[in-house]
């Protein structure tokens, strides 16, 4: 007698994670942590160029989020800006993105980067505390993201199970971790 599996139903979640490995990883090489985190001053380098990009894109991308996804979309910007300030720096206006995606999944997609980007700030804020002493990191270990928008989210990413709108969410977390690369590089 042989056992029949099922295989695991495919969501927007589990094929965003798989196909955009390769954008991530890119991303994470253009930002270059370690250079950011040799002393307070480059810290607070980096928060700012943090701020020039969330300031940018985050509003743009949360105004083309479907309605039932924009409860997940929680604003760190003021947490960014306290951090900032502690540091003893002004914040620096932020440039204008244009980014027009191409459908509501394009945008749940780029928001998907943009949420899933605080995972990996819990950890830098842990590695900055560690090398650097006493930094803040309220932007980058918010627990109401870890705790509440994350996990509300990555249940909203489950619901889509329609292959057919995979590409569409693929192209909007690639376009985002392009721009993301693109700011560090410059």
């Amino acid at each position: 007698m042989t056992t029949q599996t099922t295989p695991e139903t495919i969501t927007l979640r589990t094929h965003l994670k798989d196909a955009t490995r390769g954008a991530h990883q890119q991303a994470e090489e253009a930002v270059g942590l370690n250079r950011w985190l040799e002393t307070r001053e480059t810290y607070a380098d980096y928060l700012e160029k943090l701020w020039q990009w969330h300031a940018a894109y985050e509003p743009a991308i949360v105004i083309q989020l479907p309605e039932a996804a924009k409860s997940f979309a929680i604003d760190r910007l003021p947490q960014l800006k306290a951090d900032l300030a502690a540091l003893g720096r002004n914040v620096p206006t932020p440039p204008k993105a244009s980014v027009k995606l191409a459908s509501p999944e394009a945008a749940v997609g780029a928001w998907y980067v943009v949420l899933g980007s605080s995972m990996g700030g819990a950890i830098i804020a842990k590695t900055a505390q560690k090398k650097l002493g006493d930094v803040p990191t309220a932007f980058l270990a918010d627990p109401t993201v870890m705790r509440q928008a994350w996990p509300g989210f990555v249940g909203y990413l489950s619901t889509f199970v329609d292959p057919s709108k995979f590409a569409s969410g693929e192209e909007g977390a690639n376009t985002i971790f392009k721009s993301m690369q693109d700011h560090f590089s410059k």
